[in-house]
């Protein structure tokens, strides 16, 4: 719960404006499911800034999938400071395998990409709030 005060108290939930502090915060399901992409995509290693800027793109209703590409062909050597800075992150929310293939063909089948089912959370977030609504507590 720690982290997600702090994600909110840092106005890194999109969306979601920040209340008096100590008082209980309601989620509508689509603050709810940008909550749980934030918290995947921090469990690959990005921090949650970078994540909340992703999922700030993302709009309700959400496609199932959301790609994200590391463009390795991107990457930057830094002259100042003599070393390589990350490389950029691409980012897709799409719905259909074909998409999918058009897009991997369009970044020339890149080698390290992550897919986060974004239906599948949503569904969690939907079902939690019908438990909610239903006063099973």
């Amino acid at each position: 719960m720690l982290t997600l005060n702090t994600w909110v108290s840092r106005g890194q939930i999109p969306g979601m404006k920040i209340g008096a502090r100590g008082r209980r915060r309601d989620f509508d399901v689509e603050t709810a499911t940008k909550v749980a992409v934030i918290a995947q995509l921090t469990k690959i290693g990005l921090g949650a800034p970078q994540a909340a800027s992703i999922v700030a793109n993302l709009k309700a209703p959400f496609y199932k999938r959301l790609l994200i590409v590391i463009d390795e062909t991107q990457a930057r050597i830094d002259l100042v400071q003599g070393r390589r800075s990350p490389p950029p992150l691409l980012f897709f929310d799409y719905s259909s395998d074909d998409t999918l293939q058009t897009i991997q063909n369009m970044l020339e089948q890149p080698t390290l990409f992550v897919i986060v089912d974004v239906a599948t959370l949503e569904q969690r977030m939907q079902k939690a709030q019908e438990i909610w609504d239903h006063g099973i507590r």
